[in-house]
């Protein structure tokens, strides 16, 4: 048998404290506590656009992974149906139908070749609870033993073996639509009843991979009956577990993954974006997660915590053909603490490259203030001094050769560029403005949107010598977000009045909508380029700041690692691997954070 240093080409090795320079799948002993420990790193989830169903429909049996699903059955307004379909990881197609037409039934197995489905309601107002259980082999359907309880809206292990499954929960026939709270494992050929759940319920969210560890978490319930649910309970193989709560109490919801690892999305009520939202299980508690790409609820889910799939629903009054893939393929970032800046302030302008590496400049004490510092990863150091004092000024670049352009107070179009140790002052805007976004370099630059102008969609173009007006923004905004590295590449993100989302992408002639941030804001900032960025701070509504960051890939935002201070107004610069967040306010704050674009968590070994 292979041992470690076979593998891995070295033994493990002892510590008294944790090693420096750790790398994942690193494992080491430490002396002080007697353990064996190794390092992986952390990880979130994101939602992308699979392949649409051949049909709109919801309320569906699933089982299966992320590249090889099934949905069987379901509603078809005005009707039920008895339609299957598969999907290999990139498309659906229509198989054999199921044998008894129905809605809101369960569903397991660990492929789309293999599979059982089991109750739901034959009629389309709850009066026709079935029993009926049909086992599928990846050519046809075949019914199989009854469950001893019909039942419609069940829970389910849908990602356990179709041949060692669990039911539980689930809306009955006597009382007529009443919740249960019975469960009854699944052997290959007949159901058993085990022990109850504490909470009758139904239309819950439910995972598992085994019989023998199950979770349930939301849908109706208690007294009265249609009460929504937030309460959750996991199954060991002998009895259910009150547990954490979910962060949002929702029904007609869907799961996937086990019991100790957990996604929890959409549901009902959507006014309240119950649909949007995605809740991640660890063992002991939820956590908010990426948003669902739609408001939906009773969609069909599959697949595991790290690569789920979620099909069809309704959204808005509709059902849809809409598939979303989930995968926990993300690093998640962190932000900690550096030097605090020397001279507190807002409205700073900013350059830079990393979390070792920036500029600020300018800013509101009060009073307004040209004062500019250099960082150089752990403190600030105070430059030379802007030529004209501003506020909400744009800039980018680098510590040693920086843009710094317009302002306030009023509609400054001075324009600055810094070699290092002072300042020189260059052709001015053609617009002077305030608040505008930026991005760019000394030799090529982009200032688009502003405050204080009648057109707050004017971008011009820096070329190193001159200003100029290019394309506008199809969105006019102030306080806008801003990344890119040239003045033909860019992003522009947020901004207000109001709090805006919209984001535009600049190809050095024209702008376009691309995806929306997930929180809109102002008065934020951002870093990187205009296909791997970032966005953090701002003030997202009347009363309260932003601590949301924001990781853009090119395509869409995905929400990362918050700041400690919510701040807007604060100066932020770097990459999306490694940025800096400085000042803001009001109050006027001098706080410093340093992003990594990873961050990882020590586990010890089990070594009992």
């Amino acid at each position: 048998m292979s041992d470690y240093k076979t593998i891995h080409g070295t033994t493990v090795k002892s510590y008294t404290t944790d090693p420096d320079n750790i790398i994942e799948g690193q494992v080491w002993y430490d002396k002080t506590n007697k353990v064996l420990q190794y390092v992986f790193p952390n990880l979130i989830g994101t939602w992308s656009t699979g392949g649409s169903l051949n049909q709109s429909r919801t309320a569906m049996g699933a089982a299966g992974t992320q590249t090889a699903g099934i949905v069987a059955a379901g509603h078809i307004s005005p009707a039920n149906t008895n339609k299957v379909e598969l999907y290999d990881g990139s498309s659906w197609t229509e198989t054999t139908d199921v044998n008894t037409t129905r809605r809101e039934l369960g569903g397991s197995g660990t492929t789309n070749t293999a599979a059982l489905v089991f109750g739901g309601d034959t009629s389309t107002g709850s009066t026709g609870q079935t029993a009926v259980t049909e086992s599928w082999n990846g050519s046809s359907w075949t019914e199989v033993g009854d469950l001893n309880t019909g039942r419609q809206g069940p829970g389910n292990t849908n990602f356990a073996p179709y041949t060692s499954t669990l039911a539980f929960g689930g809306a009955v026939a006597s009382p007529q639509g009443n919740p249960t709270a019975v469960t009854e494992t699944w052997n290959g050929s007949s159901w058993t009843e085990v022990a109850d759940l504490n909470l009758a319920r139904r239309f819950s969210a439910s995972a598992g991979a085994a019989q023998t560890a199950a979770i349930i978490a939301g849908g109706n319930g208690g007294s009265p009956i249609d009460t929504i649910q937030g309460t959750v309970e996991t199954w060991n193989g002998s009895s259910w577990t009150e547990v954490a709560d979910l962060n949002t109490a929702r029904t007609q919801t869907t799961g996937y993954g086990t019991s100790t690892e957990a996604i929890v999305t959409g549901g009902w009520p959507t006014p309240a974006s119950a649909g949007l939202k995605t809740e991640r299980w660890n063992g002991s508690s939820w956590s908010e997660e990426n948003n669902m790409l739609d408001n939906a609820y009773g969609r069909a889910s599959g697949g595991t915590y790290a690569a789920g799939l979620s099909s069809g629903g309704i959204v808005g009054g509709n059902s849809v053909t809409t598939t979303s893939e989930w995968n926990v393929t993300t690093n998640l970032g962190a932000w900690s603490s550096g030097g605090n800046l020397n001279t507190a302030r807002r409205g700073l302008g900013q350059a830079g490259v990393s979390n070792s590496s920036g500029l600020a400049f300018g800013g509101l004490g009060p009073p307004t203030t040209g004062a500019t510092e250099n960082y150089n990863g752990s403190s600030w150091t105070e430059v030379a001094d802007l030529n004209t004092a501003r506020y909400t000024v744009g800039g980018s670049g680098t510590v040693t050769a920086a843009i710094a352009h317009g302002g306030g107070p009023g509609t400054k179009n001075e324009t600055e560029t810094w070699n290092g140790s002072s300042w020189t002052e260059v052709n001015n805007l053609n617009t002077g403005r305030n608040g505008q976004g930026s991005s760019g370099i000394i030799t090529s630059a982009l200032a688009f949107g502003g405050g204080g102008i009648p057109d707050p969609t004017v971008t011009e173009s820096w070329n190193g010598t001159s200003w100029t007006e290019v394309a506008d923004l199809n969105t006019g905004r102030y306080g806008v977000g801003g990344t890119g590295a040239s003045n033909t590449a860019s992003l522009a993100f947020g901004g207000g009045p109001d709090y805006k989302n919209e984001t535009e992408s600049w190809n050095g002639s024209s702008w376009t909508e691309v995806n929306n941030l997930n929180t809109g804001r102002r008065e934020l900032k951002g870093s990187g380029t205009y296909t791997d960025g970032l966005a953090f701070g701002g003030h997202k509504n009347p009363s309260t700041d932003a601590n949301e960051t924001e990781s853009w890939n090119g395509t869409n935002w995905v929400e990362n690692g918050d700041l400690s201070t919510a701040r807007q107004l604060l100066g932020g610069t770097g990459s999306s691997t490694s940025a800096l967040a400085f000042g803001g306010g009001p109050p006027d704050s001098n706080a410093t954070e340093e992003w990594s674009g990873t961050s990882s968590t020590t586990k010890t070994v089990d070594t009992d």
